[in-house]
């Protein structure tokens, strides 16, 4: 008996509802498994599988499968390919001094044998020189493969291809429906209603006692008196599909045109009718015609289904708003009111419900929302003006702080320009006094310290009050000669 490939149905697989952390670690823990045995982690290549060919492992893990076996569709990139296996890669491991890459099952194999890599002999520590290469197994999950059961179509990404065939493929092995039996089936015969498969029976054709499950392989490949003639066109035919072939297969068996229902008479063999069918019958206009005007007649019944539908609902409503009670506002009917008031609003204030007046709750509810929706556009309305107005208050202020911030640079370059004339006069009226007391001019008296009231000041030998110390006398207008000051800065 093969062993199982597929968990029980009803149960989850292990790992299938697992975050990408939990999947990254199985990863890691299948290229350690690849590299530390590399005999049993990648099996060798074999033909496209039945399901009870028994390729799938033990442990029910969809990575144990032969990725090697599998069948893409169509061509993929060469770089995509192992150089040891030829096929593209599994598991995919690059070392770090080459940069070559390879898959983990060939690389261990090949390390086991000499610790070099297989393309330009480097020498590679299994342990330390190889990583994994999230990229490349990115690309390879978007490959598109063919499931390997046979007799399924089915055609996928790589990444998805476990999950198709573990809860998916109809040609998968799984559990027998019944409680008592230990064996697998195929999941497309497991129902419930067709019971346990695994009863024996015997072959009408060569009384072999086989399976109810084996039947069909049975007949194709082991039955030694599987095979008859074709009544029809004598064609040696596999007995049990018989008759699907005389009805589909057989070139000799009669048949009408397919587009009998429209007018054509043509009957025959199935060689005849298909030459006529090929070299054109002049019905097939008249069916493609009457088979587009179907189609668009069900769609015009379907859009006038709609809009009937539609119209009813919406006239519905309008009675039911019409019926409504409209609730007092409290404003003066001959006082306009405003379009949107958040204190005075008569739709802030919500309708209770009344099956009468509202037909539904479905319509009080569609009302109320309609409400909620133009009071939040309101708000919206509101929320944009007041925006409005605050940036271009916040402008205007910015201006006028921009005009007093230019005033007082202004005012504060005349200040400095002030500061610097009176220090300038300072200093002529020092130098003014030094050159006089150089020429001889008589000193002044010394004053005593109790007259605190005139210290700083001196008075001359006729009695006239002298200016004080260090300040330069007063200049009427009326003065000329030398040494006048300098008139203040023009502002």
């Amino acid at each position: 008996m093969p062993p199982p490939n597929t968990p029980e149905e009803g149960v989850p697989a292990a790992g299938s509802s697992s975050p990408e952390s939990t999947e990254q670690d199985q990863i890691q823990v299948e290229v350690e498994a690849a590299l530390a045995h590399p005999s049993t982690s990648s099996p060798g290549l074999s033909p496209r599988l039945s399901p009870s060919s028994g390729w799938f492992s033990s442990r029910d893990n969809p990575r144990n499968f032969d990725y090697q076996a599998l069948e893409y569709e169509g061509p993929y990139d060469e770089t995509l390919q192992c150089p040891i296996c030829r096929t593209p890669f599994y598991l995919p491991l690059t070392t770090k001094k080459c940069g070559h890459t390879f898959c983990a099952g060939c690389l261990g194999r090949a390390l086991d044998l000499r610790p070099v890599c297989p393309i330009d002999r480097r020498a590679i520590d299994k342990d330390h020189d190889i990583y994994q290469t999230r990229v490349i197994r990115d690309q390879l999950d978007r490959l598109r493969v063919k499931c390997p059961n046979q007799g399924c179509d089915h055609v996928c990404t790589r990444d998805r291809l476990p999950v198709h065939y573990m809860r998916d493929c109809p040609f998968s092995l799984v559990p027998c429906p019944d409680p008592d039996c230990n064996h697998r089936i195929v999941r497309l015969n497991a129902g419930h209603d067709k019971g346990c498969l695994h009863r024996e029976t015997s072959c009408q054709y060569c009384n072999a006692n086989i399976m109810i499950a084996d039947l069909d392989s049975h007949y194709d490949n082991q039955c030694a008196g599987n095979t008859a003639n074709c009544t029809q066109c004598d064609s040696i035919i596999v007995r049990h599909r018989m008759e699907e072939h005389i009805v589909n297969e057989c070139p000799e068996s009669q048949m009408l045109c397919r587009w009998h229902s429209y007018g054509c008479h043509v009957f025959g063999k199935r060689a005849v009718v298909e030459g006529h069918q090929t070299a054109g019958c002049v019905y097939e206009a008249i069916g493609k015609l009457t088979q587009d005007r179907l189609e668009d007649r069900a769609v015009i019944d379907n859009l006038k289904g709609k809009v009937s539908a539609l119209t009813a609902r919406l006239h519905h409503q309008e009675q039911n708003r019409r019926a409504r009670p409209r609730p007092s506002t409290g404003h003066n009917m001959g006082v306009p009111v405003p379009d949107f008031d958040l204190n005075n609003s008569p739709q802030a204030t919500p309708m209770p419900y009344n099956s009468v007046a509202w037909g539904s709750a479905e319509d009080y509810m569609l009302a109320q929302f309609e409400r909620i929706e133009t009071n939040a556009e309101n708000l919206r309305k509101m929320v944009l003006e007041i925006n409005g107005h605050h940036n271009l208050r916040q402008l205007n202020d910015t201006m006028r702080l921009d005009g007093l911030i230019s005033e007082l640079q202004s005012k504060i370059g005349v200040l400095g320009m002030h500061t610097t004339w009176l220090m300038n006069v300072q200093r002529q009226s020092r130098g003014q006094q030094r050159a006089g007391g150089a020429a001889g001019g008589p000193p002044a008296p010394e004053m005593s310290a109790g007259n605190s009231g005139n210290a700083g000041a001196r008075i001359s030998t006729e009695g006239e009050r002298l200016p004080y110390m260090g300040i330069p006398p007063r200049r009427h207008s009326n003065e000329r000669g030398e040494g006048r000051g300098e008139n203040p800065p023009r502002l």
